[in-house]
């Protein structure tokens, strides 16, 4: 019985493990809609500056030359910073497409471990009616190894949820590295 109450319990924390891997989900799930918003506003900025550029263009040409000189350093200015916002697009693009794969990285391990606990679950199911019955040795053999799969595909997730953190962290060590060096 007491095994029973065993398996009731890691099954109890197998369940509280998938709950907060799902939840980590939904909160990177935020973060990637945030980064997209982020892009379309960067985009927009990335347009308004492109036709300010034009709008300069045309007044060039209907100015004297120290008017139009003074467009054109502006004009160099908004391009340079066009350029600048063009790399914080590509930078962004980039981090979401990391995260983007990290998540269904994220989403395979938590399938396996969706998998292994619904296989725990029908493994003690069988347990509790064979306990009824009469033990089969090969249940017990069964059950275990259903639960070292569930451990295992815990495990897998835990790593990628790491891997998913670690890649979060690195551009902001080597930012804090840059800012300091």
């Amino acid at each position: 019985m007491s095994d029973v109450l065993e398996l009731g319990h890691r099954i109890t924390v197998a369940l509280d493990r998938i709950r907060r891997g799902m939840e980590a989900q939904d909160k990177a799930d935020a973060a990637e809609s945030s980064l997209f918003d982020a892009l379309r506003a960067e985009q927009a900025q990335t347009g308004a500056l492109r036709d300010q550029i034009q709008q300069l263009q045309a007044a060039l040409e209907t100015q004297d030359a120290q008017a139009a000189q003074a467009a054109l350093d502006a004009q160099i200015a908004d391009q340079a910073a066009l350029h600048a916002k063009d790399a914080q697009v590509a930078a962004l693009t980039v981090r979401l497409e990391t995260q983007a794969a990290q998540l269904q990285t994220m989403d395979a391990h938590l399938q396996g471990l969706r998998a292994a606990t619904q296989q725990l679950r029908d493994l003690n199911g069988q347990l509790r009616q064979a306990l009824t019955v009469g033990l089969a040795p090969g249940m017990i053999d069964t059950a275990l190894a259903a639960e070292i799969d569930a451990l295992q595909a815990l495990r897998a997730t835990d790593a990628a949820e790491i891997d998913m953190i670690l890649a979060e962290l690195k551009p902001l060590i080597e930012d804090a590295a840059h800012a300091a060096g």
